[in-house]
């Protein structure tokens, strides 16, 4: 007699390994999901970061407009002069950077899914320190960064 697979068992293996694969995926799109709003918050970071060495180095006065999902520069001496930069995600919030290089207190931060859970999903300023933070949401439903 000759050993072999039922097709019940090679439908059982089927199903096990669609379910496995299913499951597997829909982390993998999450921990993807995840990494993008890190990579962008890192963007934003470094690029408010390049305009404060450019407004003082230049003595402008910049303007740093996160919308949706673009982020906008605008030199606030010369409004031709402006820079659009694709994140990916949706941001909002807006700094202002002075001929000094001194920031506004203000904040950039995610307008996307909070349960995806990244490790820095939004920027604070405070004057002159720039740093990465997460989002949460207050009791009165605004998002911050802390």
């Amino acid at each position: 007699m000759r050993k072999a697979f039922t097709l019940f068992e090679l439908i059982i293996v089927i199903v096990i390994m669609t379910v496995l694969l299913t499951l597997g995926y829909s982390s993998y799109t999450k921990w993807q999901k995840k990494i993008k709003v890190e990579s962008a918050t890192k963007r934003v970071y470094s690029e408010i970061e390049y305009q404060r060495m450019r407004a003082f180095s230049q003595k402008l006065r910049l303007k740093v407009v996160a919308s949706d999902k673009e982020l906008i520069v605008i030199n606030l001496d010369d409004p031709s002069d402006k820079k659009v930069i694709k994140l990916g995600v949706p941001f909002s919030g807006t700094v202002k950077i002075d001929e000094k290089g001194l920031l506004s207190s203000s904040s950039i931060v995610y307008e996307g899914d909070l349960n995806l859970h990244p490790s820095v999903s939004c920027v604070v300023t405070n004057g002159v320190r720039v740093r990465m933070g997460k989002t949460y949401v207050d009791s009165r439903g605004r998002r911050k960064c802390r």
